[in-house]
């Protein structure tokens, strides 16, 4: 019941983003870079900004630890649980698919994944 311009979003900027897809008009959602799991981040892969003490500030998640949305401790739900049962809802009730791009993501298990050769 609430205004198109406020988004649930339990804490997760990923989660944000699905449901904006979903107001927009989209049948499809392709989850890409959204691994929910220990892997580093694209800045963690380049030396120069991972020393960078500016992104250490701003971007200051362990390589190797768990990404803080999987914990419930600070939202209702964690990001895994709360995805694909979004996903779940946005398939039965309105027909919007929600896909990975890549099979080593955490949600693996739950949704399906985007099939790249169409």
């Amino acid at each position: 019941q609430a205004p198109q311009s406020v988004l649930p979003d339990n804490g997760a900027s990923v989660v944000r983003a699905v449901f904006l897809c979903a107001l927009r008009g989209a049948h499809k959602i392709v989850l890409a870079g959204v691994d929910l799991n220990s892997a580093p981040y694209f800045w963690q892969a380049d030396k120069a900004l991972s020393q960078d003490p500016h992104v250490q500030q701003f971007f200051s998640r362990p390589v190797g630890t768990p990404h803080s949305t999987l914990s419930a401790n600070n939202r209702p739900f964690s990001t895994l649980a709360f995805l694909i049962r979004l996903a779940r809802v946005l398939k039965n009730r309105f027909g919007i698919s929600v896909e990975l791009a890549n099979e080593k993501s955490s949600l693996n298990q739950a949704l399906p994944l985007y099939d790249w050769r169409i």
